[in-house]
């Protein structure tokens, strides 16, 4: 899957990588793709529920032996707070 951007989190704590993916979403055009690498298995539970509410979308997670990529896409116009 092709992304439009990449935010390496790896090493990162949960609530640094959800808000930092939330932001850089908010950046992005409907419909483009932002990647997510990380290694706090926390944002795995957290940045799904995060998505549900704001309109966006969780389109794949990808987990690797050492860091996992979540693929995420920003939502339509009007549906993003």
């Amino acid at each position: 899957m092709k992304a439009d951007k990449i935010l390496d989190a790896r090493g990162c704590s949960c609530p640094w990588c959800c808000l930092k993916a939330m932001s850089m979403l908010k950046l992005l055009k409907p419909g483009q793709i932002i990647e997510v690498l990380g290694t706090d298995p926390l944002t795995l539970k957290d940045l799904p529920h995060i998505l549900e509410q704001s309109g966006d979308q969780l389109i794949e997670i990808d987990k690797q032996p050492e860091f996992f990529k979540m693929f995420l896409r920003r939502g339509r116009d009007g549906e993003n707070a």
